[in-house]
């Protein structure tokens, strides 16, 4: 049994597809990675973004109160 070059050649090209696949896998790995760690961040400054909107409006309101006692002692 012999070699033909269309066997050789025919091997490459799966060698190399597979070599192509792998690759693909490894980018797809690192990309789930990536991803996985973007959402986590997103997930802090979603919960940053309400601490701050919380502390924003506890401050309105103690500035909302302050106002109200200047002008009541204005009018007194």
């Amino acid at each position: 049994m012999s070699i033909k070059p269309t066997d050789v050649r025919l091997d490459e090209q799966v060698e190399l597809l597979e070599k192509q696949v792998n690759r693909l896998l490894e980018v797809l790995a690192s990309f789930a990675q990536e991803n996985a760690e973007l959402r986590e961040r997103e997930q802090r400054l979603m919960q940053d973004r309400t601490t701050l909107l919380d502390k924003n409006n506890k401050a309105r309101v103690q500035v909302e109160a302050m106002l109200g006692r200047l002008k009541a002692m204005e009018h007194s």
